[in-house]
């Protein structure tokens, strides 16, 4: 609102917000009853001009404007002459004082700055009031899953919405992962609305978490980085120096590069970047319990218990099957676990609970392109073009989302991410403005087995498949379950063939 020093509205005086890192301007003059709105301004540092003839122009700096924020711009003119300027700074609003929902955004500055353990953005939702840190599960593990992971508000994990510049980035299929981890350095600001937000933030029942990339200014800025991890610099985990475990091997790189600025002053402005993210590493140690080699030939000599001939309902003399009796499925089941108590990182071939521990190789190999084009020609015209994708490649020893308790099923998720959006800002008038905007997201997820451990002629398997063609992967070994404690195992019939794509046109007339 604009009054006079005796507190009386001033219509028609001309209002001008300029964003300082761009330069882009928009004008209008307030109304009968002294009052102005701009909408839908991109976002960054803006000063605001009001000036009328016969009054001392009005300026105001210092203003912030965040993902969907709302800013108030008062101003008391003063009669004198139209030459003279009554300039002050403001602090950056801390309440919002127009809209009632529960929001907060996280800047560039805090987003560069934290210390974040796997350079996840969703790790930084935690610092929101009401967003406890609930997942136990390791930091590199929740970014090479790409889970959500975060409860807002007493909320389930899975019941928030992901966005990057306001369009979706969830996979469809599972509701609980993102299409695109936005690197850190590709990211201007994280906004999470936790309650009493707008309709259009609807979907999910939790947070509204928006991720803003970063875009060009006037000035070229550009950075280079290397983030690094090394098990020399760690200590061994407590349990595994008890157990006798070596220290775990790692090595985590996460290099890359961005430059922004402008391609001409004050109109088309460029931002781009490209992150790697390399992980050799084994997985958590686990324990098993492994038959051992006297039984998997048919010698249960070991234990107490009797072993009975089905056929006669004696017990085998000695506690010893005969060979020939053994079948070649049952010889096949026994050459699994023959097999997997070679690869073990630690095998006791005694009768023990858990005489066996693995740790497998789990190596990922990632990489993110980001490419951002912003182009105003007038104040009343701006568009948007924003490109992201994701190359992702991760072996899993036990099956992507088949978690065998061996590694006989080790998968290569691959999950190349693509995220593009293209929006339009026309001001028609000034109490008309239109918002148009498309985006596809999405990802052709494959996760086929690698290696030999999961085929049935590895270990001599006979069986008669049940269904004719036998599903994706024909000679895959059968999901086994014994009784007694021993590991079980899993084959490739679950093995993921996942494509979600989401196209979405959105148009905001206002």
């Amino acid at each position: 609102m604009v009054k006079d020093s005796s507190g009386g509205v001033l219509p028609g005086v001309t209002v001008t917000v300029t964003e300082t890192r761009t330069g882009f301007v928009r004008t209008d003059a307030s109304d009968a009853q002294g009052t102005y709105v701009f909408v839908n301004l991109p976002l960054g540092d803006y000063t605001v001009a009001a000036e009328l003839q016969g009054f001392k122009k009005g300026q105001k700096s210092g203003y912030v404007l965040q993902a969907d924020g709302r800013l108030t711009a008062d101003f008391t003119l003063e009669v004198g002459a139209f030459s003279e300027v009554v300039q002050v700074s403001v602090q950056a609003e801390t309440v919002n004082t127009v809209s009632g929902e529960l929001s907060r955004t996280v800047d560039r500055a805090q987003v560069q700055d934290m210390a974040l353990n796997g350079r996840n953005y969703m790790q930084m939702v935690t610092l929101v009031p009401g967003a406890p840190l609930v997942d136990t599960t390791a930091p590199l593990d929740i970014m090479t899953g790409l889970g959500i992971n975060t409860t807002v508000n007493g909320s389930r994990q899975n019941a928030s919405l992901l966005t990057v510049d306001g369009g979706f980035n969830m996979d469809g299929g599972s509701n609980n992962s993102q299409i695109s981890n936005v690197g850190i350095d590709f990211i201007d600001q994280v906004s999470v609305k936790t309650s009493n937000f707008s309709a259009e933030y609807g979907r999910n029942s939790g947070a509204a978490i928006n991720v803003v990339t970063r875009s060009g200014s006037n000035a070229f800025k550009g950075s280079v980085f290397e983030y690094m991890r090394r098990d020399a610099w760690d200590n061994n985990d407590y349990f595994n120096d008890l157990k006798k475990i070596a220290k775990p091997t790692l090595t985590y790189d996460n290099p890359g590069f961005s430059l922004g600025g402008p391609l001409a002053k004050d109109k088309i402005f460029f931002f781009g970047g490209m992150e790697w993210k390399r992980i050799r590493r084994l997985t958590s140690p686990s324990t098993r319990t492994l038959p051992t080699s006297l039984m998997r030939s048919g010698n249960f000599s070991q234990l107490t218990t009797t072993i009975k001939d089905p056929l006669t309902g004696l017990a085998f003399p000695g506690n010893i099957i005969p060979a020939n009796r053994i079948t070649a499925d049952g010889k096949a089941i026994a050459n699994v676990y023959d097999a997997m108590s070679k690869v073990a990182a630690q095998y006791n071939d005694n009768v023990l609970t858990n005489n066996t521990v693995f740790q497998d190789n789990n190596p990922f190999d990632f990489r993110q392109e980001m490419f951002r084009l912003d182009y105003q020609p007038t104040g009343a015209h701006r568009l948007t073009a924003r490109l992201l994708f994701d190359h992702y490649n991760l072996i899993e020893p036990s099956g992507t989302f088949i978690t065998s308790q061996m590694p006989t099923v080790p998968t290569n998720r691959l999950r190349p991410g693509r995220n593009v959006q293209i929006n339009e800002y026309w001001t028609l008038r000034n109490n008309l403005i239109n918002e148009a905007k498309f985006n596809y997201s999405g990802n052709g997820q494959v996760i086929p087995p690698v290696g030999d451990a999961w085929k049935r002629s590895t270990y001599g398997f006979q069986f008669p498949q049940i269904y004719a063609g036998g599903g994706n992967y024909p000679d895959s070994i059968p999901d086994v379950d014994l009784t007694g404690g021993y590991a079980t195992f899993r084959g490739a019939a679950q093995s993921l063939l996942s494509p979600t794509w989401d196209y979405s046109f959105m148009d905001n007339l206002t």
